[in-house]
């Protein structure tokens, strides 16, 4: 009876699909100091007061998260991204969703605003998660993210 309790054990380890493993690769942070160019003129603030805020002159600080499945990722994955800054006691969320299935190398690139009418400041803490159907499949944080 044992034996058959063991080779039925074998046959669904055999035919259960493998685990997916998706890893973060790395998050990488640049400083963008948002000069303006030409085509951005007609979208500046004297044109549209409303979205000041928005604006290619105003800094920010851009990350891109790397991750990566060891197999393809289905459609629906999730990146987020939150985030504390200097000025500012509220953790804010960003995300984003793949739509499509993901295999190999993949990158979110998240852009936040440090400047404008209403600074926040620097971002101080973050934390990056790679989420399929609510499930955290993969988490990185600063060092500072508590």
């Amino acid at each position: 009876m044992m034996a058959g309790l063991m080779g039925v054990a074998e046959l669904a380890s055999a035919v259960a699909p493998p685990q997916n493993r998706i890893r973060i690769l790395r998050v990488e942070r640049v400083l963008d100091a948002g000069a303006a160019t030409a085509w951005d003129a007609s979208l500046m603030s004297s044109r549209l007061p409303k979205f000041a805020d928005a604006t290619a002159s105003s800094p920010r600080e851009i990350f891109s998260v790397y991750w990566e499945p060891s197999i393809a990722a289905p459609a629906g994955a999730l990146v987020t991204f939150e985030y504390l800054q200097e000025f500012s006691m509220h953790i804010r969320f960003l995300f984003m969703k793949y739509e499509w299935p993901v295999e190999g190398e993949e990158k979110a690139v998240f852009a936040i605003d440090i400047g404008g009418m209403r600074p926040a400041g620097r971002v101080t803490a973050w934390r990056a998660r790679v989420v399929y159907r609510g499930r955290l499949l993969a988490e990185t944080k600063s060092g500072t993210w508590r």
